[in-house]
């Protein structure tokens, strides 16, 4: 049996939980160990808790996935760029720059996109 390599990122960087000054960067990746961090455009650098996640399979084998999330703040109102970094063993890998925001302030208009992968 090969010893296990893992492939990188799993997939791309997703926002969770805005709140007033902040937002909560996720990803996922096969990298267990070494140093997981969100980096805005102007250099700040916000470390990620990594923990296992439980039952994933391919549908014939155990998966092993990581998932990685940090609390980014404070940031300004408005669009700041952002991409996400892995790294273990001296080997890094980078998301594609995003742009991350706050929560809207209260009575701001926001436009929503709703979709679903479940289209007939």
């Amino acid at each position: 049996m090969s010893p296990y390599e893992p492939t990188g990122l799993l997939s791309d960087p997703f926002l969770q939980l805005p709140d007033a000054d902040g937002v909560r960067v996720v990803w996922f990746t096969d990298i267990e160990g070494g140093e997981h961090r969100v980096v805005l455009d102007d250099g700040r650098v916000f470390v990620a808790d990594d923990r296992a996640m439980s039952r994933m399979t391919d549908g014939e084998r155990p998966l092993r996935v990581r998932r990685h999330e940090a609390h980014v703040h404070p940031l300004p109102q408005g669009r700041t760029p952002y991409r996400v970094e892995s790294e273990a063993g001296g080997h890094v890998v980078t998301s594609d720059e995003f742009t991350l925001a706050p929560a809207l302030p209260h009575g701001a208009g926001a436009r929503i996109l709703l979709t679903s992968d479940h289209q007939l």
